[in-house]
């Protein structure tokens, strides 16, 4: 069996296995979404020895599903999406193919980074006591772990010319203050470059800039780290934005 079936009203989807592998179910919402959902120990200690036997079976590590707007992913972006650690590691084990791209010519770090979790989803599920430190930080952090040192290009550009940390910037509210700002320090150790421009001509430091009323969690410290790191990259300190810096840019 190569895929499964998950109905959702009238209407039904048929989804690979190793992709459903790669998912973390948990209960859904009136919307009936299933990005945001907690994952228990069971599942994580047993999520990897699944993967391993779908692999053995057959089942291709590189197999590219449409998830959905004509975007393919496969079972590693998923994964990374849904910030599904074991699943993460057990394919990076198994040999997956990190420079594959979706049909959006994102890569799998870009894939983590821009999760759908839009401002209006998290004052919707907020209310509803979703925990957005408590149920993401260790995970997230795990996951940008795995895949930054499988030694993906950090800088590589998707088709608009923005890198990982333009679209880090572009997608804030995906986790809370805590794991933002130790995401941000583990992409700016990698070289991350923030004074890169998209074909738009902006640089990762102006998304961060121009996004400052999404940014909730401590923006000034963010910016902060992130020009100081443009000025000198190894020193990663909390002194003020310079007027110049923002001139330059």
């Amino acid at each position: 069996m190569a895929s499964g079936v998950q109905v959702w009203g009238s209407i039904e989807t048929h989804i690979p296995l190793l992709h459903i592998c790669c998912m973390d179910f948990g209960p859904r919402d009136q919307y009936r979404h299933t990005a945001v959902t907690r994952s228990g120990e069971t599942q994580a200690a047993s999520r990897p020895r699944i993967i391993a036997r779908l692999i053995a079976d057959g089942l291709s590590l590189d197999l590219q599903w449409d998830t959905g707007h004509g975007n393919k992913g496969t079972p590693l972006s998923v994964a990374a999406q849904h910030l599904n650690a074991p699943a993460v590691k057990a394919l990076l084990d198994a040999g997956a193919d990190v420079r594959i791209r979706d049909a959006r010519g994102k890569n799998v770090v870009m894939a983590a980074v821009a999760r759908d979790l839009t401002p209006h989803r998290v004052w919707e599920l907020v209310p509803r006591g979703w925990d957005i430190e408590k149920d993401n930080v260790s995970r997230a952090l795990l996951v940008f772990q795995l895949l930054l040192d499988a030694g993906i290009p950090i800088n590589d550009p998707d088709p608009s010319g923005n890198t990982v940390l333009h679209l880090f910037f572009a997608y804030p509210i995906r986790l809370g203050a805590s794991a933002l700002q130790e995401e941000l320090r583990m992409l700016l150790a990698k070289g991350a470059g923030p004074r890169i421009r998209n074909k738009d001509g902006v640089s990762a430091f102006q998304v961060a800039v121009r996004h400052r009323c999404f940014l909730p969690w401590k923006y000034y410290r963010a910016t902060t780290t992130l020009a100081c790191s443009a000025v000198s990259p190894p020193t990663i300190s909390s002194r003020p934005i310079s007027r110049r810096l923002l001139r330059e840019e």
